[in-house]
Parts: C-alpha cells; sequence; structure tokens
C-alpha cells in the first residue's frame, strides 16, 4: 500500500511565527484563553522532545474556526511547557477541574443513579482510544521513523503476550 502524503494546512501568521488573528467567528477555548502576552512569551519555545511549539499546537484552532478546543498537545512536555494556555483550557473543557485536583475513581455500580437502562435516553456515545508510550513524542509530533519503531515495539508485545496466552 502506497503511503499517502498530506500537506499541513498551516495559519499564515503561526507559519511567521507571529501572533494570530482569530476572527470573532472563532468559539475555541484556545482563542477564549490565547493573550498576545502568553503568546509572546512562549511562540519561541519547542518541547524537548517533540520539538512540539505554540504555533502548532493553535494551528488547528486557527484553520478550523468550528473547533471546541482549538488546541492539541504534541507530547507529553506540551501539557507543563504551555501550561499557561493548556491548564485554563482543560480547566474550562472540564467544567472547573484544573490540575490540582486529582480524580477519583469509583467503580461501583450500586452507586449509579438514574435509568440507565432506558436506551431511549442514550443520545450518542463515544470511544475514544489514544497512544501514549513514555519516550515517544504524540502522533501528531512524531516522524515516520518513530511510529515505524513504535509499530514494531507494538508487534513484539503482541507476540509475546500471544506466547503467553494472555491476548
Amino acid at each position: 500500500m502506497a503511503e499517502e502524503q498530506y500537506e499541513v494546512v498551516m495559519d499564515p501568521n503561526l507559519a511567521n511565527n507571529n501572533y494570530p488573528v482569530i476572527s470573532k467567528n472563532n468559539k475555541s477555548l484556545m482563542a477564549k484563553y490565547l493573550t498576545p502576552e502568553i503568546w509572546d512569551e512562549l511562540k519561541d519555545h519547542q518541547t524537548a522532545k517533540g520539538h512540539w511549539s505554540l504555533a502548532r499546537a493553535i494551528n488547528t484552532g486557527c484553520v478550523n474556526e468550528d473547533s471546541t478546543i482549538g488546541l492539541h498537545a504534541g507530547d507529553i512536555d506540551t501539557y507543563t511547557d504551555f501550561a499557561k494556555l493548556f491548564d485554563p483550557v482543560i480547566k474550562d473543557c472540564h467544567g472547573g477541574y484544573g490540575p490540582d485536583q486529582k480524580h477519583v475513581t469509583d467503580l461501583d455500580a450500586t452507586k449509579l443513579v438514574g435509568d440507565i437502562n432506558d436506551k431511549s435516553r442514550i443520545k450518542s456515545t463515544r470511544i475514544r482510544v489514544a497512544r501514549n508510550l513514555c519516550g515517544f513524542p504524540l502522533n501528531t509530533s512524531s516522524t515516520k521513523e518513530q511510529r515505524l519503531t513504535i509499530e514494531n515495539l507494538m508487534k513484539k508485545v503482541r507476540k509475546m503476550n500471544y506466547n503467553k496466552n494472555f491476548i
């Protein structure tokens, strides 16, 4: 199978490392929290592992005005290196749940309230699968060689687990 090549559509201002023009139609959380001060402070920084920049992180929200969030991470360091923008966006997206709070998991089904068996009340469902491996950037900033390395590692893991009857 031939590999398809896609050209990244980059906002012209971001391509020149200039503060983006964000229209009034842009309702993304990135547009809500990005300020010229945050831009000036972080615009020349890149993450150590994935070489992710603020321009790359916010590009999706600039070229897609209908984006809800408007930014994405290229690697794990994105969340700390660009925390001045990511933290308020994440907090807003999660209804006030910020980085200083800890998630509490409670899998006790007896504590569920409401009629969860009434399927007519279900409007939609979504299952999201993400791949995060320590030592590798996220797919958004990984190279072809890094993706091939990950593929080969996963093949080895699958083969090991298959041989041990774990899968």
